[in-house]
């Protein structure tokens, strides 16, 4: 019996291992390929092992000697070390040019709200959502997919609950997209998704990167498992830009900002740890731009550069190895403003409001108008800001005819009436937010091509009582952050970036706003002429004119900050117009009388620092609720209004009913966003103390160099490669299967001979 309890007791050991070890591939195996696939590069040659790192998601570098990681699209995802960069783009790098994908604090995507029941799909560009959808999480024992790669050679399979097998199954069930080249290469076991045919887009090639739950793995998409839960994003463009003026002057302090694009919201945001190089084209190595000189991005993700030498030049990511670029274009000093005008007004140090509504009485005809429907609307705006008479001009709108009208002349019209306290809906025989719903195609109001129309649109609907609950507001907000560039630019204009950035000023809270308006503000601060004016994108940006002034002086109101700080040396944007206005207060006195009567009425609301949103309040209907007509479509919803603050400036010359009652349209808020950019010009702008808060997190580390030399190091690996990379999750499991298989035998042949 001892002999027989000795034996039993060693069966009971072998199947207690036995259970161990199978234990050990359910639980264990994944962590422990992960520690084997850290060893993967840690004998590589040094250059070699860089690239890899860079490049290549079936190959993982240790936190400590790398920061980058494998690429993201399908094999190449961005690799997410504690260092906080990661990789982007195909393997030839990113080739297509286009912005920034990565999350604002490095993880990229994870936002949204994920069903926890099912594994949450999304598929983005640069325009937008392609697709978003749920997919069931396969059994772990379902079989495995099959997949021909389009480079040729043998089908691979790779398992069900891979990444990438659910992007096929989503890719079969929805005609908004299509893989169209997926490649496999055999020397690194891994897949490259290269292209995507997208509808409305066209096919989009090389930049195809991919973020679960708002970090980048250090695997590529045919590797990693997805469980219910999961968020995983599929989004396409480079990793991180520059953000930057495209022009800029001879001397001249300019700021670049280093950005990132969340594919969440589809926004830039700005990132520090990053150092932006100013570099020029090589003539004998276009993939390797000289660099000029570099700076480490403050933690508002700025720095400040001065070029003293005209000519082409380039802004790029050291970390990125300046892949991709953007363009900067040095030129001569700026000249100033009007001469005569300077010269006859050199001695005046303030704008005459008396003057200039003197100026505007003059104009006035016995009807009230004050000539053409553009002059009298723009009149009578400046007007109201002014506190001057204004029935005459009220009576003459409320009894006008608009047959003819344009889209932007309706949203002026309805600008002019609202505030003179006419409703736009039904205080005239037009129905003037009728006619700019009807002009709005589901994605943006009016002419395709234009934004001003979507700009002026906002503006108007915002008074009209329309907030963030109408898909009319959100989708031309939408579209505008759409339409800016990345020099922060809304139709390559001066006055349009003024324009819109007033137009957006609400609307802080909603996701990319903030962004926005800081890349406006950067953009409008390098423009800004020796004379405190700025000159229009149209015609001359060298010369200042009045019209663009204004408008640029509303926008910094809109921020909520004080013009004075807006300074070239002594000049101001104010001290600008005043040296503009004649002794008869009109603005610009060698332009004809109708520009003079234009430019002063622009000119009145910017010097009393009241915006186009200040002169027109919500408007309410004359039972107190926010006014509707009698057309279903263009109702506003009044479910849920877009808060509006008080107005808190109080360095304003207007009336009591514009500073006590005027939408603040969040600008606390604005300027906590956008003062922490760096000024680059005006030392006395100390705007730094409201730093944008961007968190620490990881980052992307992008490709940059040619096929040509991916292929190369492709090459030198391959053979180091296939001998380092032997421990696979496959392997793993199978050695861990034989293992326990053979402690269950050695236990049945125990129980045997007991």
């Amino acid at each position: 019996m001892k002999a027989t309890h000795t034996k039993t007791s060693r069966v009971h050991h072998y199947i207690i291992g036995a259970a161990v070890v199978y234990a050990a591939i359910l639980l264990l195996g994944p962590t422990l390929l992960r520690s084997a696939e850290f060893l993967d590069t840690r004998t590589l040659p040094g250059e070699i092992k860089e690239d890899v790192c860079e490049r290549f998601s079936a190959f993982s570098c240790t936190n400590s000697d790398s920061d980058t990681g494998g690429e993201t699209g399908d094999d190449e995802g961005g690799n997410d070390n504690n260092d906080g960069d990661t990789g982007g783009g195909d393997e030839a790098g990113d080739t297509d040019g286009n912005t920034g994908d990565s999350g604002s604090d490095g993880g990229g995507s994870g936002g949204g709200s994920a069903d926890p029941d099912a594994v949450n799909l999304t598929v983005r560009t640069q325009e937008g959502i392609v697709v978003t959808d749920t997919l069931d999480e396969p059994s772990r024992f379902a079989s495995d997919v099959t997949v021909t790669p389009d480079n040729g050679g043998d089908d691979v399979e790779i398992e069900a609950a891979s990444a990438l097998a659910l992007l096929l199954e989503l890719d079969e069930a929805s005609d908004e997209f299509e893989i169209a080249d997926l490649q496999y290469f055999a020397s690194f076991e891994s897949f490259l998704l290269n292209c995507i045919e997208v509808e409305g887009e066209g096919e989009l090639c090389g930049s195809w990167q991919y973020a679960v739950n708002g970090e980048y793995p250090t695997i590529g998409l045919d590797q990693y498992l997805l469980e219910d839960g999961d968020q995983l994003y599929l989004f396409f463009g480079a990793p991180r830009t520059v953000g930057a003026p495209e022009r800029v002057t001879v001397d001249a302090p300019f700021t670049a900002t280093a950005m990132e694009y969340n594919p969440t919201t589809g926004d830039y945001e700005a990132v520090s740890g990053y150092t932006i190089g100013l570099l020029q084209e090589s003539p004998d190595d276009p993939w390797n731009p000289t660099e000029l000189e570099a700076h480490v991005v403050g933690s508002d993700g700025t720095a400040v550069f001065t070029v003293s030498e005209t000519g082409e030049y380039l802004l790029g990511l050291s970390e990125d190895f300046y892949y991709p670029t953007v363009p900067l274009t040095v030129s001569e000093e700026r000249g100033g403003g009007s001469g005569a005008v300077l010269e006859t007004n050199e001695e005046r140090d303030s704008f005459s409001i008396p003057d200039a509504l003197e100026f505007l009485a003059s104009f006035e005809e016995p009807d009230g108008s004050y000539g053409a429907s553009l002059y009298t609307d723009w009149a009578a705006l400046a007007l109201v800001a002014g506190d001057a008479d204004t029935e005459a001009v009220r009576a003459y709108l409320e009894n006008t005819d608009t047959d003819g009208f344009t889209i932007t002349d309706h949203e002026r019209r309805a600008l002019a009436l609202m505030a003179l306290d006419v409703s736009p809906y039904d205080g005239t025989d037009t129905n003037h937010i009728t006619a700019i719903i009807d002009s709005f195609g589901g994605v943006q109001i009016g002419d395709p091509d234009a934004v001003n129309d979507d700009i002026f649109g906002l503006i108007v609907l915002a008074a009209a009582g329309f907030n963030t609950e109408d898909d009319i507001v959100m989708a031309v907000i939408e579209h505008l952050l759409k339409e800016q560039d990345a020099a922060g630019r809304w139709g390559s204009d001066i006055d349009l970036t003024a324009a819109g950035t007033q137009a957006l000023t609400p609307y802080e809270s909603v996701p990319g706003v903030e962004t926005a308006l800081m890349k406006a503000r950067a953009y409008l601060i390098v423009q800004q002429n020796a004379d405190g004016g700025w000159g229009n994108s149209f015609g001359d940006t060298n010369t200042s004119n009045p019209f663009t002034t204004s408008w640029v002086l509303q926008a910094i109101h809109a921020l909520g900050e004080n013009p004075e700080e807006w300074a070239q040396e002594s000049n101001t944007p104010l001290t600008y117009l005043a040296r503009e206005q004649a002794n008869d207060g009109g603005i610009d006195q060698d332009a004809t009388a109708e520009e003079r009567l234009w430019a002063t009425s622009y000119a009145i609301p910017a010097v009393l620092g009241v915006t186009w949103h200040d002169l027109t309040d919500t408007l309410e209907g004359s039972d107190g609720s926010a006014a509707t007509s009698n057309a279903g479509t263009d109702t506003p919803n009044t479910s849920a209004p877009t808060p509006i603050a008080p107005n808190t400036q109080t360095d304003r010359s207007v009336t009591e009913v514009y500073t006590a009652d005027a939408p603040a349209v969040g600008r606390d808020a604005v300027a906590n966003a956008v003062g922490a950019v760096t000024d680059p010009i005006a030392s006395a702008m100390e705007t730094g103390e409201q730093e944008l808060e961007v968190e620490d997190g990881a980052t992307e580390e992008g490709a940059t160099t040619s096929e040509e030399e991916t292929a190369t190091a492709a090459n030198q690996l391959a053979a180091t490669a296939e001998a380092d990379n032997f421990f696979t999750e496959e392997t793993l499991r199978i050695a861990l299967l034989v293992i326990a298989l053979l402690l269950i035998g050695l236990g049945i042949m125990q129980w045997r001979k007991a």
